[in-house]
């Protein structure tokens, strides 16, 4: 008598969504990637950013357009509804269009999976701040803000928690000193992409140390006009008196920066932006020894990155700065 296997069976949607979300957002830093993108989207013109690695928790603050009391009340709601709920447009066909980060909405509903997760926002049109609190899929709080109030549009996304029901991911997270770099890393390559907006960067868990050393662990990076002179800003004039401006077009392809002709061991010489189709910014290519940025997105240690440092590497300017800093 043959035995009978059970079939496979669909998992529950719940259960499905919680899985995704744990794939979704896997650290910190990705965390505030995500948040920094929506406030991106959004227009805000001012970002501000804190962490606090001790309490697993962080906050983005933006002056965007802010979200509209029924978007919070829907972000609210059970099962997909809630989760892929999002003012983005998304429009097939054109995905070499000036665009946003993304459309599916799935970032803060995912934050809600694996955290607990506060959204208090004002839109030009509201003369309240209106909040949602949401942790594993429960809604806490949905109603008039108690706290984070705003005096004009914008919104305020505050995660604490984090990792809460995922203890694994917790021990397995990168320290926090290396986490506060690789936050700031992030928003160095967003700055960078974007010098128009203001960013502001505050470790909140050293709030009870020495004054000196809080003020060591603020970054912040005012508007600029220009992606050069927002490279100056974080890097310094040094790397930027002597440059070679980049300006190449083939096709629908433009190759758009500077090289430093003053070589640098521990810092960014390289600033390339690429626009596909002409747009501006919407394909947009940021080449340095620390980031890469494809379509606004940066990415670490891909190909390309590897092709062009070694044409570099290769040229007669990339080994006469070699021998010059040996």
């Amino acid at each position: 008598m043959s035995e009978t296997l059970p079939g496979i069976e669909r998992l529950p949607l719940p259960t499905q969504a919680k899985l995704r979300s744990t794939q979704i957002l896997t650290t910190l830093p990705q965390i505030i990637s995500e948040l920094l993108q929506n406030s991106i989207d959004a227009n805000a013109t001012h970002i501000d950013i804190g962490i606090d690695c001790a309490h697993w928790a962080c906050w983005v603050r933006d002056d965007g357009h802010g979200i509209a009391k029924d978007d919070l009340e829907l972000m609210g709601q059970s099962g997909n509804a809630g989760r892929y709920s999002s003012s983005k447009e998304y429009v097939p066909g054109l995905e070499n269009s000036h665009s946003t980060f993304g459309f599916r909405g799935e970032a803060l509903a995912s934050a809600a999976d694996i955290a607990c997760l506060e959204v208090f926002s004002r839109t030009s049109k509201s003369r309240n701040t209106w909040s949602v609190i949401l942790k594993g899929g429960e809604v806490l709080y949905k109603g008039p803000a108690v706290r984070w109030k705003r005096e004009k549009p914008g919104t305020v996304v505050y995660i604490r928690d984090i990792f809460y029901n995922l203890p694994v991911r917790r021990r397995a997270h990168t320290p926090p000193h290396r986490t506060w770099e690789l936050v700031r890393r992030e928003i160095e390559a967003y700055a960078l992409v974007f010098p128009q907006i203001s960013f502001t960067l505050e470790d909140n868990g050293r709030l009870d140390d020495d004054a000196s050393l809080r003020k060591d662990r603020t970054i912040r990076i005012p508007k600029n006009t220009g992606t050069l002179g927002r490279f100056q800003h974080i890097y310094g004039r040094a790397l930027t008196e002597h440059i070679e401006p980049i300006d190449i077009t083939r096709g629908t392809m433009r190759m758009e920066g500077f090289i430093s002709l003053i070589g640098a061991p521990s810092k960014a010489s390289i600033s390339v932006f690429m626009y596909v189709g002409g747009l501006h910014p919407g394909k947009h290519l940021y080449l340095s020894n620390h980031y890469t940025d494809i379509n606004r997105h940066p990415i670490i240690n891909d190909d390309l990155i590897r092709i062009i440092n070694h044409a570099f590497a290769s040229s007669s300017f990339g080994k006469n700065v070699s021998l010059t800093l040996n």
